[in-house]
């Protein structure tokens, strides 16, 4: 989540024209269409929720499982956050959450759509969390505590809502690297994917400055930055600067004051040490191109994600996904000769390819070669898709299930098996594809992944955090789509009370109920198992050295019958600096293709013979084992520590359910004057001091426990100590509030949800003129905690009522049509020139009501339907000349496409367009007008894009509609033709419309009740920052634009394009040409434009017009 910063004024002013868009008649809007991809809700949810000491806990349907867990979750997390920052909540978090990320994307909290890669969010109008659980209980606990961090800085900093930090004037801005970075410490301290990409960014020499910190680096580099000043200064810096920041509402300041160093002090520090940890591993490692060969390459494709590789049986093609052209592409690519690709998938822009799965992805191939198949997002559901790779046909089989991922196709092209996930369980599935029956193999609450068969179609790999749990019971499960997948089993299993961190490799032989396990490496994580092809040997990716990297086991190792833990020698295949993901093993054995970091991309590399790479003896220890990192070191250390050891106490411990294998050991005694080689001071070293000091006997008085990495049991949730809880029981029998929530027999009640009215801002201020008396503005906004009902009312005060504007709207949104009411009441004043050039003042008024509806047939088109009543009034001001008031209805249908890909200031790729039809229905004002705009984006290298638009319409009646070209939209320095506003008659104060841009001439250069326009540009960068003026005022990320506009306006039949002047010359006439170029940058938080246009007739140029305007482009 992004930090709030509080501008009273600007906020104001933007909401308070956002509303008036809202509410008034259509024709104010000079785009035509609101265009924007579309947020379907394709499910009604039955809300309930179950309360925790802390949190209101929101569920539907099935979800009490996941309530309760996240309830438990997030009272641990809670405690462990209130710790570090030293400070209580003042009010309760509501947490909303949804058993899939299908139905998380329908929540009407965030009105934005939120793609797979959002997984959960904390908004600030009521402080509320939202989140989707995706069948992995470890990641789940995660997101959970990350976003509990920001609710948490959102009490401490705001006052938990918007309103409250307008009532108080709050105006702190946190960056998002330090917002993004703490809550991934706070809820994670470090892990294997951190260490990998900070490591890449320092051996890479590409770290930016603390202050740079942006996008995916303010998670990754923020979280650094946090662990980097707990490990050095001592973690008791951390709350000491949330502390700090509370008081000042500055960051610098919270910094200085807490460590002594500003931001940028600290940066050099920061980075400094990072190289002297980081840089001896070049001599201990690999790198990327050392033995493998790129098959891609970001740096020149424009690419950063080249994941899911998947190699052909025959080993000549590889599929993947590539977000090359924007957007998440599946490609084909040859093994053998170097840059040959085709597309075969446009991702993200259709229906049946919503979403490719990118953080979860697996593509398969079909034992023949002519199809792949691959996990979607198909609309309202998950889908497997069929693709035929050389017709590019597609089959979609879909179930009745919350997520579907990691496809493979087994060895007789027969089956299917995949991960499905179905309420709070993700278990291993098989899909017959002749008998089109379904079976569920491991039917239980753990978290599976990452399946794939055996050479022979007998057994299925998979990873999951079962540990011991070998006994399944597979079932047949209805695959009728029309009606719910049913289970015979029902699971009682608690999770809350569960080591959900390991994840290792198991064995699943088809026909039998009980699983092999294969690894127990503590602390560490396997996956992407793959079988050789004589089945003897298993591939698979760990983390075991602290790198992923790729290892070998033998599948008859006697290890593997010790129990209850096998022991296996697991042999290492690679030893890289950045490490490797996501393998695909060759039919043949003799290529693996996998996925590799390097230089902040992601690639695909193949290794040739993989299973006779051997790594120098000079990069493995004594044991074998390839010599650890940092962190590696001390993910060991965690593996074998023992908490009491650690502490030599008893109270925490005996509440003690789980250690996160991230768990380290910091002494709170500030490490201000120790070396600053960060390897020295690591929580490695740090844990082994505190073990050694134990057995000596040695007090513990300076050392703490970090418990962000632990979940604890109800006792400590609720704050209470065994021990002293059992005395405080003799003194006072009173029950913990925390058991209040609970019913008779130790459940958590569950609740109806109520629908109820709260505000999200409600803001306004008045003043009194002597001159033009009270005036004011004010701005009221009502929901509910789901986000279903809006209710919103704004007032702008002049005078008195009939000079004012004012409305009232309300939107139901939780069903898959979306209905809104609104009534308005809106004042302008213009002078007119009379038939004597005399000017007369009018008071212009409209108000009215409107029905509104919207039908979202799909994430890219929809339906829009409203019908208004509506009064116009004219009122001279002077006389009682000229007065009118007419009243009709205002129906509007509407058609809309949007598949668009947004860059900074407009669309970069895609297609939008429009179509609506609408009219009026009264005795005075008669007419019915045909709109069209089409849109068309087209991205050929890197950030360049061509783009077309074609706009135009015909108004017809008793009152045709009127349209005036030139000009551009939102132009500041504007100027009309002739100083002529084009209102000749009531109906034109409202129903006007601009048909912009048209550069190069003044607003009205021509009118008429039919227009065409198009519109011709290229897009392109031209500065990422520029500094001008005696005072510098920095502008960021200027775009250059290069453009030519062709339009016209005319009425009836009287449309000449061209014509001859006296000399006999070819000139346009009612066809007017404008060109020139522009930039656009932002500025002060808007987007501001500029252009310089000449006109052409044909006969040469005008002189430059100058367009300074706001806003985005079309």
């Amino acid at each position: 989540m992004r930090s709030f910063s509080h501008f009273k004024h600007l906020l104001f002013s933007v909401v308070f024209f956002l509303l008036a868009g809202v509410l008034l008649p259509e024709p104010s809007f000079a785009q035509y269409f609101s265009f924007g991809k579309n947020k379907v809700q394709y499910t009604t949810f039955d809300w309930k929720y179950i309360q925790s000491e802390h949190f209101d806990v929101y569920f539907s349907d099935d979800g009490k499982y996941l309530a309760e867990f996240t309830a438990e979750a997030a009272e641990a997390a809670y405690q462990s956050i209130r710790r570090s920052f030293r400070y209580d909540i003042n009010n309760r978090i509501s947490i909303i959450v949804y058993k899939s990320h299908n139905d998380f994307q329908q929540n009407n909290v965030i009105k934005q759509y939120l793609s797979e890669g959002i997984g959960g969010v904390t908004e600030l109008y009521k402080n509320r969390v939202v989140l989707p659980f995706e069948g992995d209980y470890r990641n789940f606990r995660h997101v959970i505590h990350h976003e509990l961090v920001h609710a948490v800085i959102n009490d401490m900093i705001y006052g938990g809502s918007v309103q409250n930090a307008i009532v108080n004037n709050i105006r702190a801005q946190i960056p998002l690297w330090f917002n993004e970075g703490i809550a991934e410490y706070e809820s994670l301290e470090w892990d294997t994917n951190s260490d990998m990409f900070v490591s890449d960014a320092i051996l890479n020499n590409y770290m930016p400055e603390i202050s740079g910190l942006s996008g995916y680096f303010a998670y990754r580099g923020g979280q650094s930055v946090f662990r980097y000043i707990s490990e050095r200064y001592g973690e008791q810096k951390i709350g000491e600067i949330m502390q700090r920041l509370r008081a000042t509402r500055n960051v610098e300041a919270a910094f200085k004051g807490a460590i002594g160093l500003s931001v940028e002090e600290l940066s050099k520090k920061w980075v400094h040490d990072l190289k002297v940890m980081y840089w001896p591993e070049i001599a201990q490692r690999e790198e990327l191109e050392s033995d493998f060969v790129k098959l891609t390459d970001h740096k020149e494709d424009g690419s950063g994600y080249n994941t899911s590789p998947s190699i052909s049986p025959q080993g000549d093609k590889f599929a993947f996904i590539t977000d090359r052209n924007g957007y998440f592409d599946i490609y084909i690519g040859s093994t053998i000769k170097k840059d040959e690709f085709e597309k075969i998938v446009s991702g993200q822009d259709a229906l049946d390819f919503e979403e490719l799965k990118i953080l979860t992805p697996a593509i398969t191939w079909s034992p023949d070669g002519k199809k792949i198949a691959i996990a979607t997002k198909a609309g309202s559901s998950d889908a497997i898709m069929l693709i035929d790779v050389e017709s590019h046909d597609t089959k979609k089989i879909t179930f009745n299930l919350d997520g579907i991922f990691s496809v493979d196709w087994s060895p007789d092209g027969k089956m299917l098996c995949f991960i499905g996930n179905k309420t709070y369980k993700s278990d291993v599935y098989i899909y017959d594809l002749e008998s089109k029956t379904l079976q569920n193999l491991t039917n239980d609450v753990f978290s599976d992944s990452d399946p794939s068969w055996s050479p022979d179609g007998q057994k299925i790999f998979f990873v999951s955090d079962r540990t011991n749990h070998l006994n399944v019971k597979p079932i047949a499960v209805e695959t009728d789509t029309s009606r719910a997948v049913r289970f015979t089993r029902e699971e009682t299993f608690d999770m809350t009370n569960y080591d959900y961190f390991q994840k290792d490799v198991y064995e699943l032989s088809l026909g039998k109920s009980s699983l092999r396990r294969l690894t127990a490496t503590s602390a560490i994580d396997e996956s992407s198992p793959i079988v050789s092809p004589d089945g003897k040997t298993l591939l698979f990716v760990s983390d075991l050295n602290g790198i992923y990297n790729v290892y070998k086991l033998d599948l008859t190792d006697p290890g593997l019958k010790n129990t209850p833990l096998p022991e296996p020698k697991l042999e290492p295949v690679t030893n890289l600096l950045t490490g490797i993901r996501q393998i695909s093993l060759s039919e043949d054995g003799t290529k693996l293709l996998g996925v590799g970091l390097d230089y902040a991309g992601y690639d695909i590399v193949m290794l040739r013979m993989p299973f006779q790479k051997e790594i120098e003896a000079e990069h493995l220890d004594k044991e074998g084992e390839l010599l650890k990192t940092t962190w590696g070191t001390h993910m060991q250390e965690v593996q074998n520590q023992k908490f009491k050891d650690a502490t030599g106490r008893t109270s925490y411990g005996e509440h003690l359910i789980l250690p996160k294998p991230t768990i380290a050991i910091h002494y709170t005694t500030p490490a201000i004057d120790q070396s600053t080689d960060s390897t020295k001071s690591s929580a490695a070293d740090s844990a082994q001091t505190a073990k050694d000091e134990k057995d000596k006997n040695a007090p513990y008085e300076n050392v703490s426990i970090d418990l962000r990495n632990f979940v604890f049991d109800k006792d400590f949730v609720s704050g209470m100590d065994k021990e002293k809880e059992d005395q405080q029981k003799k003194k006072e029998p009173e029950k913990p509030k925390f058991e209040s929530y609970l019913d008779e027999a130790g459940e958590y009640r569950v609740r109806k949800y109520k629908l109820s009215f709260t505000p999200d801002i409600v803001y306004g201020n008045a003043q009194y003129d002597a001159l033009y008396g009270a005036r004011g503005a004010a701005v009221f906004a009502f929901s509910d905690l789901m986000g279903d009902h809006n209710l919103t009312i704004f007032t702008n005060l002049q005078l008195d009522l009939q000079n004012s504007d004012y409305g009232l709207s309300y939107y139901y949104l939780p069903n898959r049509i979306n209905y809104g009411l609104s009534a308005f009441h809106q004042a302008r004043f213009l002078g007119i020139t009379n038939d004597e050039d005399y000017v007369e003042y009018y008071r212009y008024r409209t108000y009215g009501a409107a029905l509104i509806t919207s039908l979202p047939l799909n994430r890219f088109k929809r339906l829009e339907f409203s019908l208004g009543f509506i009064t116009l009034s004219k009122e001279n001001l002077e006389s009682d000349n000229g007065n009118e008031r007419v009243s009709f209805l205002y129906p509007s249908l509407s058609f809309i496409h949007d598949n668009t890909l947004a860059w900074l200031y407009a669309p970069i790729s895609g297609t939008r367009y429009g179509l609506s039809f609408s009219g009026t229905y009264g005795s005075k004002i008669q007419f019915g007008t045909l709109l069209g705009d089409y849109r068309s984006y087209f991205r050929f290298w890197d950030y360049y894009s061509f783009v077309m638009r074609f706009s135009g319409a015909y108004s017809f009646g008793k009152t045709p509609q009127k349209f005036f070209i030139g000009g551009t939209q939102n132009w500041i320095n504007r100027k009309f033709e002739d100083d002529s506003i084009p209102i000749d008659e009531i109906q034109d104060f409202v129903f006007t419309t601009p048909a912009v841009p048209l550069r190069g001439f003044n607003y009205n250069a021509l009118n008429g009740n039919r227009f065409a326009l198009v519109n011709l540009e290229l897009r392109y960068p031209f500065l990422q920052y520029l500094a001008v003026g005696p005072i510098p005022i920095p502008f960021y990320y200027v775009e250059g634009v290069i453009f030519n506009d062709f339009g016209t306006a005319w009425t009836n039949n009287d449309f000449r394009g061209t014509a001859r002047n006296a000399n006999g010359d070819l000139r346009l006439n009612d066809l007017l040409w404008g060109y020139g170029w522009g930039i656009r940058t932002v500025f002060f938080y808007f987007i501001l434009r500029f252009d310089m246009a000449w006109a052409n007739d044909w006969g040469g140029s005008s002189k430059p017009k100058y367009h300074v305007s706001i806003g985005s482009d079309f």
